[in-house]
């Protein structure tokens, strides 16, 4: 073949400095022979380890094939520093498509390890002759809150210079994800070994290149650890991943979504496992709850009967009262739990009643009583049991029970919608985690129900007709099925739903409920000047408004993507008792786990 090529067989050792960029449009040339392609691939004389390429093919766009990835660049240098004999290939895009030269084993017999010395080599691999092994983060370690968070790539997302957008802690990580590893080596060259337990292709063994200047890393034959239900979700795991943090103990890697939700960036959260294995939690004491007056919650004016939630008798939360696991019915516990329909039948008949005098009754599933007392102390939001202590087995390792000092701590109470405390989860301090593993009471029957349908039309509609419009100040959440686990805060909104022109459509908007006179409901929706009506039925039993002929106010700009379709929709946060001061949170089911909901108060 004519390839006017000078070479020089000194190329490519394990470790490279590689800079290329990639065009937003490929140039397509002319067609060209494999004969007629041009390049140059010179040394460094005075640094043997410094490889300097140069395509020669002029209209042309050249590709070059390393061992670690791609350029499309004309002249590029590659700074070596290990020696090895390596493949490397040139080729140009035509209008016939890819031509390529032939392949080319090159050696080179020198080392130059500055190449390698800068502070984030060290802290990827250990340095020159070391390795370091990754894990993904669990949150348990005092850096991230979990594995993986979220990102608008809109905003400035670089080097030490990031905004999550959102961290959840639990993204459906599996145990076979958290015991994934992944090994940056550095003896004789840049070795990157996996073992993936949650991926089918299993482990992998291949190099990597570490580009300091850029904090971008790329590998080759192996790719990082990741979550393996994100897996499709993004097509380069490979190639030019932004650094978004690296030290000692702590790397946090930028992966954009590529699938049909849209560009986001995914932050995937690794910790050294010498850290991990040797993490020691600080010692974080209780915190301390104001749920206003405890003895109010516990017996009201008298007394008041607890009985174990059968739906949700147990689960764990964090320190500030977050339920860690999603669960909100029996056939959500997984299997290990041990807890299902025959299971719940051991708990159905247990209860407490607490009585405003400091007395308990500790009622047994079987419906023996025992008599005992009670102290309640507010500043620690603790109970502590004497005489009778709660202790309702559930299943096999599961006990509904009390500390050794017969103890438990208030760690979060429920309303509903009327605003009545009408469930608690008391804790249990997790010994070794910064945890409490939680129960779950609901109050008893007490034979003073409020006809809640009513309420609920006397909060929207109030005497005749109330209007409600968007809080622009906090228009927008994303919960669970309960309502919890939102994350966005009022005064802050991200730019990829809300912007100036979401606002005005949200000013420029208003929805209505009144109570017509047989009783029934009409809403009407004022969007742009135009009005339109619908029947509207309330169900407070279920929390939901169906709304049949028409949705919620659509947005523009930012959040013309927001669903606002119905029938029907969900009530998510509020109460009926403060509508009129606190507004209501509407929901719009968005995924098998999900509502999107939006923030109504009175116009």
């Amino acid at each position: 073949m004519k390839n006017n090529l000078r070479l020089l067989y000194t190329l490519l050792g394990l470790v490279f400095l590689f800079a290329y960029c990639t065009p937003d449009k490929y140039e397509m040339g002319a067609n060209i022979s494999k004969d007629e392609l041009k390049y140059t691939i010179l040394q460094n004389p005075e640094d043997p380890n410094m490889i300097i390429m140069e395509s020669l093919n002029t209209g042309f766009t050249p590709t070059w094939s390393t061992p670690y990835g791609k350029s499309i660049r004309v002249k590029d240098t590659l700074y070596i520093a290990f020696p090895g004999t390596y493949t490397f290939q040139y080729g140009v895009l035509s209008g016939g498509g890819i031509v390529e030269a032939d392949a080319i084993n090159i050696t080179i017999t020198t080392t130059n390890l500055s190449y390698v010395d800068d502070p984030l080599w060290t802290a990827l691999c250990g340095g020159v002759d070391n390795e370091k092994t990754w894990i993904l983060d669990t949150g348990k370690y005092g850096l991230a809150s979990g594995p993986m968070g979220y990102a608008d790539p809109s905003a400035t997302q670089e080097y030490e210079n990031f905004t999550p957008n959102w961290e959840p802690g639990d993204v459906g990580q599996t145990e076979a994800d958290l015991a994934a590893t992944m090994t940056f080596s550095l003896k004789g060259g840049p070795y990157l070994t996996t073992v993936k337990p949650n991926e089918s292709g299993g482990n992998e063994s291949g190099t990597y290149f570490l580009n300091a200047s850029t904090h971008t890393l790329t590998t080759s034959n192996a790719s990082v650890i990741r979550l393996a239900s994100f897996i499709d979700n993004a097509s380069n795991w490979t190639s030019n991943i932004k650094i978004l943090r690296l030290n000692e103990n702590q790397m946090r890697l930028a992966i954009m979504r590529t699938n049909s939700e849209g560009p986001w960036y995914y932050i995937f959260n690794y910790v050294s496992k010498t850290y991990a294995d040797n993490y020691v939690p600080e010692d974080v004491p209780d915190p301390n709850f104001n749920f206003g007056d405890q003895s109010e919650i516990l017996s009201v004016t008298s007394s008041k009967t607890w009985v174990v939630d059968t739906n949700t008798p147990f689960n764990w939360s964090d320190l500030n009262g977050n339920l860690m696991n999603d669960w909100n019915s029996i056939e959500d516990y997984p299997d290990w739990t041990g807890y299902n329909a025959v299971a719940a039948a051991n708990i159905a008949g247990c209860a407490i009643t607490f009585t405003k005098d400091g007395k308990v009754t500790i009622r047994e599933n079987d419906g023996t009583e025992t008599e005992g007392t009670y102290t309640n102390k507010q500043s620690t939001n603790t109970i502590t049991f004497k005489d009778a202590i709660p202790n309702f087995p559930v299943v096999g390792w599961v006990n509904i029970s009390t500390t050794a000092t017969n103890q438990w701590k208030i760690v979060k109470i429920e309303h509903d919608v009327m605003g009545s405390v009408s469930g608690i989860w008391f804790g249990n301090r997790d010994a070794n985690e910064p945890q409490y593993m939680v129960y779950h009471f609901i109050v008893g029957n007490t034979g003073n129900e409020v006809d809640v349908n009513k309420a609920m039309k006397k909060a929207l509609c109030g005497t005749g007709s109330k209007t409600f419009k968007i809080d622009t100040n906090w228009p927008v959440d994303w919960t669970n099925l309960k309502g919890e686990n939102g994350w966005t805060v009022a005064g802050t909104q991200d730019g990829w739903y809300w912007d100036a022109t979401t606002i005005a459509s949200a000013q420029n908007a208003s929805i209505t409920f009144t109570q017509n006179a047989d009783g029934s409901v009409t809403f009407s929706k004022t969007q742009g000047g135009a009005t339109t009506t619908s029947p509207c039925v309330l169900d407070a039993e279920n929390m939901t408004v169906t709304i049949s002929e028409t949705g919620l106010p659509a947005f523009e700009g930012a959040g013309s993507w927001l669903p606002v379709a119905g029938p029907t929709f969900k009530w998510i946060r509020g109460t009926f008792t403060n509508v009129d001061t606190d507004g209501f949170w509407l929901g719009v089911k968005s995924k098998e786990d999900e509502y999107t909901a939006y923030h109504y108060i009175l116009k």
